[in-house]
């Protein structure tokens, strides 16, 4: 796989993107041709593979703070892109950022990161409306703690490839109560949602495969939404600064895109192990995750259209 390109099929990649309470400044932010697009109520527009930043907010200092909006959903519905979010740790650096993420409506965020993390970076958007803030902890998927771990080496050949697929095969038991908690909170909660982590590519990125198979989004559709972090993780150089400051193991960057990518095996690693425990995806949802019909049904009236 070249980590530089995600290669996302054209068809798959052409939905409607519907963001009802959505402007056309909100497109600019995510760098779109306002004049060529529209994103009113009742009117839609189209994102292709070929644009993937159609998705993306330009907040300082993150590289994947991105709407889950205008995929397939349970009766033919489509999920809201202004109502549902993941990211990485971000900042609001001046009007500009905080003017744009006040304009996002986000009333809940869920912080997926272990509290030392959370004391490096500390999440507290100076907005006028706080969300409330709910801290979650997943501890597999802290790749700072693994490369921490690591005291100097550079790692063998393909293994951070396989400590990734063993922490998304963790994650199904380890996570349970923060991501039963976050379905919890989406259904009584009122405004938008936003599932965060250190990079927005591994809790945060099960979290929102979770909500979007809960409002009946397909597989082939969630594991693309998935991959797009590898595109958003395209600049390994950038990635490193932003996230580790500088880089822990010396000069040699050659493995750092193994830290900052994503692969289809890691989704099904998850889902195999939901499947081990539950029997399916759509069980382990119902036993573990508390979501019933009833449930299902009031977050595919809040977070589809």
């Amino acid at each position: 796989m070249d980590h530089g390109k995600v290669h996302l099929s054209a068809t798959r990649f052409s939905y409607d993107i519907r963001g009802n309470t959505a402007s056309s400044q909100l497109l600019a932010d995510r760098g779109t041709d306002s004049n060529s697009m529209t994103n009113f109520p009742g009117q839609t527009t189209k994102m292709s593979a070929s644009n993937q930043n159609d998705r993306f907010f330009p907040f300082s200092e993150c590289m994947n703070f991105r709407h889950m909006g205008g995929y397939p959903a349970a009766e033919g519905r489509r999920t809201r892109a202004d109502r549902l979010y993941r990211s990485c740790i971000f900042e609001l650096n001046g009007p500009a950022d905080i003017e744009r993420f006040e304009r996002l409506n986000i009333t809940n965020i869920f912080d997926f990161r272990m509290p030392e993390e959370r004391d490096r970076r500390p999440l507290n958007p100076d907005v006028e409306r706080q969300p409330d803030i709910h801290e979650l902890q997943i501890s597999a998927g802290n790749m700072g703690q693994y490369l921490t771990e690591l005291k100097g080496r550079k790692p063998e050949s393909g293994a951070i490839k396989i400590r990734m697929t063993k922490w998304y095969m963790e994650m199904p038991d380890q996570a349970i109560s923060a991501y039963k908690t976050m379905f919890q909170q989406l259904e009584q909660s009122d405004g938008g949602g936003l599932v965060l982590c250190n990079t927005g590519k591994d809790r945060s990125g099960m979290a929102a495969g979770l909500i979007l198979a809960a409002l009946g989004v397909t597989e082939a559709v969630i594991k693309d939404d998935f991959m797009l972090s590898a595109w958003a993780y395209r600049d390994v150089e950038t990635a490193m600064k932003r996230y580790l400051g500088a880089h822990p193991l010396g000069s040699d960057t050659s493995y750092m895109s193994e830290v900052f990518t994503v692969y289809p095996e890691y989704i099904d690693a998850f889902r195999a192990r939901a499947a081990e425990m539950a029997g399916s995806l759509e069980l382990f949802l119902e036993e573990h995750l508390g979501l019933t019909d009833e449930s299902r049904q009031k977050l595919r009236q809040k977070f589809t259209e």
